[in-house]
């Protein structure tokens, strides 16, 4: 996997894109009706479009049945709508298929992490995650704020390495 975004980066979105996920679900499930036939002839009609009536034309002599040209812009409105609605699913569904990787890249490698060292998990879920203050984040692991803040760099690096397959870190005077 390619390092484009700082793994910082990714954690302190990680809030953000959760709730924004949700929001995005939401928004599908409210438009999933509009695929509907009905819906989308509500919408023709409401613009004066008329249902499809045939009308009688001789084409080279022989009487043929043919839309008149309302009905013929009816249709094509709503393969509009049609294609509309579907462009709309697949882009909300790509950002929300984009913010689950983003997800499940924090949460994978926090797992990982809590294997090897359950501090540093502990101290970048309650900062990144959960936005605790670093204050309350050293009262609770018994530590000074800025050995937290240093702990916090070495955990973000040591994720970066995780997730990105980096050299190993040098874990020495960790604790």
């Amino acid at each position: 996997m390619k390092q484009n975004i700082p793994m910082e980066k990714i954690l302190r979105e990680y809030r953000v894109n959760k709730q924004r996920i949700s929001f995005l679900e939401n928004q599908i499930r409210r438009m999933t009706p509009e695929l509907d036939k009905d819906y989308i002839e509500s919408k023709m009609f409401a613009r004066g479009h008329s249902d499809k009536t045939l009308k009688l034309a001789i084409v080279k002599g022989e009487e043929v049945a043919v839309l008149n040209n309302v009905e013929e812009t009816a249709d094509n409105y709503r393969l509009h709508c049609e294609n509309e609605y579907r462009e709309a699913i697949n882009c909300l569904r790509n950002e929300i298929f984009r913010l689950h990787n983003s997800v499940y890249i924090v949460e994978d490698s926090l797992d990982a992490l809590g294997e090897s060292n359950e501090k540093y998990r502990t101290l970048l879920e309650k900062y990144y995650l959960q936005g605790e203050s670093m204050e309350e984040i050293a009262e609770i692991l018994h530590l000074s704020r800025s050995r937290c803040y240093e702990l916090c760099k070495k955990a973000v690096e040591y994720m970066e390495m995780v997730v990105f397959g980096t050299s190993s870190i040098n874990q020495e005077n960790v604790f």
